[in-house]
């Protein structure tokens, strides 16, 4: 019978298969019985050993205590509480770096910052010079033409301060006179070309109708590079003395012969006991060097 082949099929014979008389089954049916039986166990079985296998490849979850979770909470807040120490410990060593650094980076392009790099590199460069003596004789005395031009816009503190840096013992520096009365470092009687100004005021550019506010508006230029501007602003007489003193070397004065140049030099040597560090140009008249 199909039953006897494949017992899984009995429910179905079983089903189609015709009664006995006498209220008995039929033997196929009988025989049918005692195999779907078998198959049942055999299932059973299979079943019952993968639940089994399942079970045991399965790992048992651990139940969460309250005192497993009051520990846990514990320990992170001690370890937030060590980096929070640690982290105040850091800031509090960096502080007076980190204040250096700023004072620094505020004194930066200061007169007093420049003359002091440059005095530094200016002990480099002699001991080069002593040590080449030949190449450079300090009999031969070097001015450098409105500082050193060929690396900072020419009449500038770092221009000064880059002779220094170079072996040049003078710098050449130019003056003029501004609306307020203060001398600063100007070529020109305008500062259309060695400032950007022009880009923001057409007209009226010339030094002597400018306070010291407006002409320190403008930033200095390079001509050379297409008139790029540069964080320099046009010094004063004075700034330049200061610059000059710390670095070690001389201005030349170059009046330009402009009247009142010659007459308010005198007053900014005086007021900064500058007479030793600078020499006057032959620009300048008689009354000036008599003064």
């Amino acid at each position: 019978s199909l039953a006897r082949i494949h017992p899984f099929i009995h429910p179905v014979v079983a089903r189609r298969s015709p009664a006995m008389p006498g209220g008995g089954a039929s033997p196929h049916h009988a025989g049918s019985s005692s195999s779907s039986s078998r198959a049942k166990g055999a299932v059973g079985g299979a079943s019952a050993k993968r639940g089994k296998l399942r079970a045991a490849a399965t790992p048992a979850k651990r139940p969460h205590s309250k005192e497993v979770e009051c520990a846990q909470c514990v320990f992170f807040t001690l370890v937030l509480v060590a980096l929070v120490y640690v982290a105040t410990t850091i800031l509090q060593e960096l502080a007076p770096s980190l204040d250096e650094a700023h004072t620094n980076f505020v004194a930066k392009g200061s007169p007093e910052w420049i003359a002091a790099a440059a005095a530094q590199r200016r002990a480099y460069t002699a001991r080069a010079l002593d040590a080449h003596a030949a190449f450079a004789p300090r009999d031969v005395l070097i001015i450098a033409h409105r500082g050193c031009t060929s690396r900072f816009p020419e009449n500038s503190l770092p221009a000064i301060a880059a002779c220094a840096e170079e072996g040049a013992q003078v710098a050449e520096v130019d003056l003029d006179v501004t609306a307020d009365g203060h001398v600063v470092l100007a070529h020109d009687a305008t500062i259309a070309r060695t400032t950007n100004a022009a880009q923001w005021q057409a007209t009226n550019l010339t030094t002597r109708s400018l306070s010291l506010g407006a002409v320190r508006s403008a930033w200095l230029t390079r001509s050379e590079y297409s008139g790029a501007s540069t964080p320099w602003k046009v010094p004063t007489l004075r700034e330049a003395i200061r610059v000059a003193d710390a670095c070690g070397i001389h201005l030349l004065l170059d009046s330009r012969g402009r009247s009142a140049v010659e007459a308010r030099v005198a007053d900014e040597l005086n007021a900064t006991d500058g007479w030793d560090l600078v020499a006057l140009g032959p620009s300048f008249g008689p009354a000036a060097v008599a003064a």
